[in-house]
């Protein structure tokens, strides 16, 4: 009767443990999703007095430690100023979340020409004044009003003169093409080596595509999110459910990017240009990663994916959204959109990392382990790009007037990482060293091809130059699922080359010259160099 009784209360204890555990997390959860909505402008009255000024990202990148580990940390904004020390102001308008730039001009009324370049210069010029002894790159230059924590993207005036292209790009997405805003809201990672936030280590590919093509962009990625929002599937535990949602309510979806920009960001949440804005979405990838690093579910996941549990519900789910977000911004007014697929996670240095997943057949063997997770993954790659493709096609058939492309990331990365022998350009042509990290995993007539991550360390950063590739310059993978910053110079090539073809906007300049321009950018950035860091391909005609 003791042992009995002494059980039932600890069988009580331990369920109201359970109980308060599972309250306090979803107070916990309550408290994070007061930090998903964005900042937005402000309309007090105090505020609308206030001029708006060229606003500069900036980041530290000196080291004291005799062996310096690149990057660039400690990000911080600051206005620009002139030779003089004049703050440079910004008359224009804001529409649709981009700022119309009619002039720039000094805080004593002098005019500046109000371009693109100009104003990337006023920037490069503030920071090595105030650079000191300590070296200060930069990031973003946008448009911002002092007290307030908004960052506008410029569009200049020969760019809004121009009528018959796109001439601003709005985009929501995750670590792929997140530019610091994770880093922003946590102010915890990616550290050092990570680049000023960024999820590598070097600029994201909307920041090359703006300097390429001159674009007004507008990014609203964040690192973590996800196509859709998680949903419990059998035999995820509590433990498994919190983390899933831990991650949804720290970075969100696309679903709640948009949400934001409509509500946040559009007035009266309507599309005011819509003929010269294009919208771009890229996501998915987390949605199924995220299972990666529990034991157990990986391997469900990958090898029923027919079952419940299975990866194919997973993808229908995140297409289904993505499908939905879509037709969510054509009804605020957005006419032109792109959808970009999934790169092959299955060719990801992240099967080199795993240790959970156990394929069907119970192999002991390491290698063969790793060779039959990567088909796994690749052919979920295969079925999200498949679903993708056929919605992009419904969408275009069922929503009139709407012009959308299809970026092909997967066949992109292929090239990149050399797929065929035949392909007339191969990894080498594009700056990459396809030796210096190939990893091949062999068992018996099956055989593998992998790049390892440059960066084998945490988000949290290091100062051990150990965990650091010899020519992270020449590197496909950054760490173990996000590119270098060289790749992400070659994705902003193939969306601005698609984007081309569509006649959206003029041509890029051709391989050659282009290879050229990012690899100075990313030894710059690789050197922890100032001088001649950002340079544009050309000017806007």
């Amino acid at each position: 009767m003791y042992t009995r009784s002494k059980t039932v209360r600890q069988k009580a204890r331990r369920t109201g443990l359970v109980l308060s555990i599972a309250f306090l997390t979803a107070g916990f959860f309550m408290g994070c999703t007061m930090q998903i909505s964005e900042p937005t402008v402000s309309h007090h009255p105090r505020m609308q007095n206030k001029p708006w000024l060229l606003h500069c990202e900036s980041a530290r990148t000196y080291d004291e430690l005799p062996q310096k580990v690149a990057g660039a940390d400690w990000r911080n904004w600051v206005f620009a100023k002139d030779a003089q020390g004049q703050l440079i102001n910004v008359e224009g308008k804001l529409v649709d979340g981009f700022f119309e730039v009619a002039a720039l001009l000094t805080d004593s009324g002098q005019m500046i020409e109000p371009k693109r370049l100009a104003a990337r210069e006023l920037c490069l010029n503030t920071l090595r004044s105030i650079g000191g002894d300590k070296n200060l790159m930069l990031g973003w230059a946008m448009v911002a009003r002092a007290g307030e924590k908004v960052n506008i993207p410029p569009v200049y005036p020969e760019e809004i003169a121009v009528t018959n292209k796109i001439t601003r790009l709005v985009i929501f997405g995750d670590s792929l093409t997140d530019s610091g805003r994770l880093k922003q809201r946590l102010r915890i990672f990616p550290m050092k080596p990570y680049w000023i936030g960024r999820f590598s280590n070097g600029p994201t590919w909307p920041e090359y595509l703006a300097m390429a093509t001159s674009l007004g962009i507008q990014n609203h990625a964040y690192g973590g999110a996800s196509a859709a929002k998680p949903d419990a599937l059998p035999g995820v535990n509590l433990y498994m459910r919190s983390r899933d949602l831990g991650q949804f309510f720290v970075s969100g979806s696309i679903k709640l990017q948009i949400s934001d920009y409509l509500g946040g960001t559009l007035k009266n949440g309507k599309v005011e240009q819509a003929d010269t804005t294009a919208f771009l979405i890229w996501a998915g990838a987390n949605d199924y990663i995220s299972k990666e690093p529990i034991s157990g579910l990986i391997t469900t996941f990958l090898n029923s994916p027919e079952g419940k549990a299975g990866y194919k519900r997973v993808v229908e789910r995140a297409v289904a959204q993505l499908d939905l977000d879509v037709r969510t911004l054509y009804g605020a007014g957005a006419r032109k959109f792109i959808m970009v697929n999934m790169p092959d996670l299955g060719r990801a240095p992240i099967v080199l990392q795993n240790t959970t997943y156990k394929p069907k057949d119970s192999a002991t063997n390491d290698a063969a382990r790793r060779i039959e997770l990567a088909r796994r993954l690749t052919e979920l790659t295969r079925y999200h790009n498949q679903q993708l493709l056929m919605a992009t096609r419904q969408l275009r058939e069922e929503l009139p007037a709407s012009k959308i492309l299809y970026v092909d990331a997967d066949k992109h990365f292929q090239l990149l990482s050399g797929f065929s022998e035949s392909a007339p350009l191969q990894p080498r042509d594009f700056g990459y060293d396809p030796a210096g990290l190939a990893e091949s995993l062999s068992y018996r007539d099956r055989q593998l091809s992998l790049q390892q991550p440059c960066y084998k360390g945490s988000y949290l950063g290091t100062k051990d130059p150990r965990k650091l590739c010899t020519n992270p310059e020449q590197a496909l993978f950054w760490d173990t699922v996000h590119p270098t910053t060289l790749t992400q110079c070659w994705q902003a090539w193939k969306v601005g080359g698609d984007m081309a073809a569509a006649g959206w906007i003029r041509p890029l300049p051709d391989h050659s010259a282009y290879r050229e321009w990012c690899q100075t950018i990313v030894d710059r950035v690789t050197m922890e160099s100032l001088e001649g860091f950002a340079p544009v391909v050309y000017e806007a005609k």
